[in-house]
C-alpha cells in the first residue's frame, strides 16, 4: 500500500515541500525564503 504524502507550496516564492502530515508543523519555516506556515497552501494533485 502506497503511502499517502502531502505537498505545500509557499504562496510567496513557489518553493514545495512534501511530507507526510496533511498539515506543516507550527514552526515549519520555508527553505528558501523563511515563512511560516501560514503562508503555504496544499498542492491539489
Amino acid at each position: 500500500m502506497a503511502e499517502t504524502t502531502y505537498t505545500f507550496r509557499c504562496t510567496v516564492c513557489g518553493w514545495e515541500v512534501t511530507i507526510d502530515k496533511p498539515e506543516l508543523p507550527e514552526d515549519f519555516t520555508c527553505e528558501a525564503c523563511g515563512v511560516g506556515p501560514d503562508l503555504f497552501e496544499l498542492v491539489e494533485e
